[in-house]
């Protein structure tokens, strides 16, 4: 058990996403490499998974701190952070934060919105491309315990007050807003994401966007978002 373990902790971060993903039964081929049980790779895996830190908080004493934000951007993200778990992700249609920060007027959340992709305090990802496991949650029917979201939603990721206060001080852009710089806040390494365009061993290309865009409503106004 402790050779299977050197080797995982060997591996680069994208082969352990890989692994733990288990798409092509990765799980099982390793495990049989080493005359092992695949529940023991998993708990493995599981095992050396970096801990997520409750830092979160820090974003929101940060913004606190931005009175250039004004009245509308602080309680916008008030009302983000109010979605926030662990992972840094939410994903909350327009509709339900205005309902949470008091405002009438979806207009009112997309203008604190945009004061706060600009200052790079958050940065937005299609709910498709959440990671797998808050994908799941996000796109699932309300009458399955999910939010309802629509595969072309938008979601959102919590930036970590040390990159974008860095920028301020320094002048340089903010972050940019593309899927392939978004991290999760929490964890050291970028997510995979729930449905790219993946490749098979044989070239062809997979993915379960179209599925799910069958499967969802996209009724945004009747989501319960959680994060």
């Amino acid at each position: 058990m402790n050779a299977i373990k050197a080797h995982l902790q060997s591996l680069p971060a994208f082969e352990l996403d890989a692994l733990r993903l288990d798409r092509w039964n990765e799980v099982t081929t390793l495990a049989a490499q080493f005359g092992a049980e695949s529940e023991t790779i998993r708990r493995l895996l599981a095992e050396i998974r970096p801990r997520q830190k409750a830092d979160r908080f820090e974003w929101l004493e940060a913004i606190c701190g931005r009175h250039d934000l004004g009245a509308r951007g602080l309680r916008i993200a008030v009302a983000l952070f109010s979605f926030a778990g662990e992972s840094g992700y939410l994903w909350p249609s327009q509709k339900t934060l205005a309902h949470r920060a008091g405002y009438g007027d979806d207009a009112e959340v997309r203008r604190g919105l945009a004061s706060l992709v600009g200052i790079g305090a958050i940065r937005k990802v299609r709910v498709v491309n959440l990671p797998e496991e808050l994908a799941s949650k996000a796109l699932t029917s309300p009458k399955d315990g999910g939010s309802g979201r629509s595969a072309r939603g938008t979601a959102y990721a919590l930036v970590a007050p040390k990159d974008w206060l860095e920028k301020r001080l320094t002048g340089t852009p903010c972050p940019s807003s593309s899927r392939d710089t978004v991290s999760l806040y929490n964890h050291h390494g970028k997510p995979l994401p729930a449905s790219p365009d993946y490749f098979s061993p044989t070239g062809d290309p997979i993915s379960n966007v179209e599925y799910a865009d069958r499967y969802l409503n996209g009724d945004d106004g009747r989501n319960k978002a959680h994060g």
